[in-house]
C-alpha cells in the first residue's frame, strides 16, 4: 500500500482514486505507518478508497512516534475522504504498545 500511495504523491490524480489489494500482497513488507502524502489534484477533491479482496491481517507494533497504521499527512487537503473497504477480509491489529 505504501508504494501505491507514494506513486499517487508523485503522479497526482484527476478523479476518485481506488487501490485494490489482491493476491500476492504481503503486509509484512509495509512500514510501521503507511503514509498518505500530499499530491496534485485536477478538479474537485474526491475520495481515496482502498478495497481489500483477499484475507489480510496487518499487524504492527507501533512506537510512540508512530502510533498510527495510516497517517494522512499535510498537503493532503485534496482528499475529501479516505475509505477502507475490507469486505470482511481486512483485520488491523496492534500487536504491542511501545510506550
Amino acid at each position: 500500500m505504501q508504494e501505491a500511495f507514494d506513486s499517487l504523491a508523485n503522479q497526482g490524480a484527476q478523479g476518485p482514486v481506488s487501490f485494490h489489494v489482491v493476491a500476492g500482497y504481503n503486509p509484512a513488507l509495509e512500514p510501521a505507518t503507511i503514509q498518505v502524502k500530499g499530491f496534485a489534484w485536477v478538479g474537485q477533491p474526491a475520495v481515496v478508497s482502498v478495497w481489500v479482496h483477499i484475507p489480510v491481517t496487518i499487524s504492527k507494533a507501533p512506537t510512540v512516534a508512530s502510533r498510527a497504521l495510516f497517517r494522512i499527512g499535510g498537503g493532503s487537503e485534496n482528499i475529501n475522504g479516505f475509505e477502507l473497504h475490507g469486505l470482511g477480509n481486512l483485520t488491523l491489529r496492534e500487536t504491542q504498545a511501545s510506550m
